[in-house]
């Protein structure tokens, strides 16, 4: 028990933290960078003005209605009538970003900062495009820029803090995310990103205080309690774990990664019933995860419930057909009822993708098995 609950915490620990980047979300730019009616404010007085403002208004009613691929014609068409606007690129960058397009993002907020080069917002949008991108050092760079022109801008801090995360310097990054606290005390996600960077650190305690602050003061996040139930796991606290766990699938419901989490906690604890039915929470919201459907194969061949997992086996091979352990472990299963032709094809074709493979320890073990028949 004692080695099954090291890899439990293991998994949790991991598992939540090593997300970071994705539970911590780069703020919007939005309303820093995108204050839609301000270009018509703000033209250059020697461009075709009737043109260019009909074309923007015609733009902000499409970014409006969330057109956006057709409001990006409609602002690039606005550049060739005023190409030292700086804001009307900000609104290419905006509404490339909306589209996923972070690269192409960067580029027009480059062309932002050449025209105004001390507008921090531009550079805070810059640095959002470019860690979207996973441009992580240049994204520093732009982040860094945006604190230098604003120091009391807190979401550059977040997304610096992100960037640091990925980066691997940690130390720096609580710093930031130290200053973003001082910045604003009531901001939550400053608190759990603490939190996530000192569970990764192994200060377990520490973690623990950040993220509770960070639970009473945004109690119906779902990521704060999945981080926090990883801290309570590694101190051996598995009550408090699984409360935290249960907190988050309240929360986000539709989350399959909260279900997995708890069907490993019940399955480290051999609560086969309860980990199998979270498992098929986790499998009926991601149906199409092979991974998933091979652990509730396995848990059903532990319940001796061997017909329904050779169903399931064969469902992973549907989802996988390359999974040699699939194949492998449908063999052993047919074999268990006496269905050796079968079991037999299923080990061969286990035996030639472990070869493909290389994978010796799988090779050997399905030779046994095929002996055995």
């Amino acid at each position: 028990m004692q080695q099954q609950t090291l890899s439990l915490i293991t998994f949790l620990v991991w598992g939540t933290v090593a997300n970071l980047q994705s539970a911590t979300a780069l703020p919007s730019p939005v309303s820093q960078v995108f204050p839609a009616l301000e270009i018509l404010a703000q033209t250059n007085p020697k461009a075709n003005n009737n043109q260019l403002r009909e074309l923007l208004e015609q733009g902000r009613q499409l970014v409006e209605a969330g057109e956006y691929a057709r409001a990006l014609s409609i602002y690039q068409q606005a550049i060739n009538l005023d190409r030292d606007n700086p804001r009307i690129y900000s609104g290419i960058g905006y509404l490339q970003a909306r589209q996923g397009n972070f690269l192409e993002a960067a580029a027009a907020y480059r062309q932002a900062v050449e025209r105004e080069p001390d507008n921090a917002d531009f550079y805070y949008a810059l640095g959002y495009a470019l860690a979207n991108a996973r441009e992580n050092v240049a994204a520093k760079h732009a982040y860094e820029r945006a604190i230098l022109l604003n120091p009391d801008k807190l979401n550059a801090y977040l997304g610096l803090g992100v960037v640091l995360w990925r980066q691997q310097n940690y130390d720096e990054a609580l710093q930031v995310y130290q200053r973003a606290i001082e910045l604003a005390p009531s901001n939550a996600k400053a608190y759990e990103s603490m939190g996530a960077i000192l569970l990764h650190a192994g200060q377990t305690d520490e973690a623990i205080a950040q993220l509770q602050k960070a639970v009473q003061l945004n109690p119906t996040a779902s990521s704060v309690h999945l981080k926090l139930a990883g801290a309570w796991l590694s101190r051996g606290n598995l009550q408090e774990g699984r409360a935290a766990l249960d907190r988050a699938a309240f929360l986000d419901p539709r989350n399959p990664e909260i279900y997995l989490k708890i069907g490993n906690i019940e399955q480290q604890l051999n609560n086969i019933s309860n980990a199998l039915e979270a498992y098929r929470q986790a499998a009926s919201l991601q149906p199409n995860r092979p991974e998933t459907h091979l652990i509730i194969a396995d848990l059903l061949m532990q319940q001796e419930n061997v017909v329904l997992a050779i169903a399931t086996y064969r469902q992973v091979i549907d989802l996988s057909p390359e999974n040699a352990e699939a194949y492998y472990k449908l063999g052993i299963a047919l074999k268990t009822r006496r269905r050796k032709r079968e079991a037999a094809e299923a080990l061969r074709t286990a035996r030639d993708l472990y070869r493909q493979r290389g994978d010796r320890d799988g090779l050997q073990r399905v030779e046994n098995a095929l002996k055995e028949l």
